[in-house]
């Protein structure tokens, strides 16, 4: 395994770790840090709470909700795109190759991203705090640039080996 495909599914392992910790942090930190109970955790928000938080907020909180969800949909096709060329252009044409195997777990973690940003996105708008806010917004860019770079390094392993 080159370094390519090493530094890819490094990556994936980091992008795995943002959304545990973008699912459970930002509702122990609105719980416990600001005094707001009753939060979820932000997959649980997507699930069940996404229409509502656009439906009950002002219009400001539903651009800043679609623009993310736009983003985080951009992010996921992109990797998954990345993810099937890799798999196409690999030496092997085999999508569990060695190279290939790190482009299908870096598109999965992409793909996952997705829901994740959603959901925390709808956790910052329902915290309606400066803090929370901005956290969650700053774990949404984390993760997005996680799992891009995980997607187009696992791509570029998956066409050296």
């Amino acid at each position: 395994m080159n370094a390519s495909a090493s530094a890819a599914i490094l990556l994936s392992i980091l992008g795995c770790a943002d959304i545990i910790v973008a699912t459970f942090a930002p509702g122990w930190l609105s719980t416990n840090v600001l005094g707001v109970t009753g939060s979820e955790g932000p997959l649980l928000v997507c699930i069940s709470g996404t229409c509502r938080v656009i439906i009950q907020n002002r219009p400001a909180s539903i651009l800043a909700v679609f623009s993310l969800l736009c983003l985080a949909t951009v992010t996921g096709i992109f990797g998954l795109v990345l993810l099937i060329i890799g798999g196409c252009c690999s030496s092997d044409r085999n999508m569990f190759s060695s190279g290939s195997a790190s482009v299908l777990v870096s598109g999965i973690f992409a793909l996952a991203g997705v829901a994740t940003y959603t959901g925390v996105t709808a956790q910052a708008v329902q915290a309606s705090s400066f803090l929370s806010y901005y956290y969650c917004f700053g774990m949404c860019w984390a993760g997005a640039f996680l799992s891009l770079m995980a997607a187009m390094l696992g791509f570029l392993g998956g066409k050296l080996l």
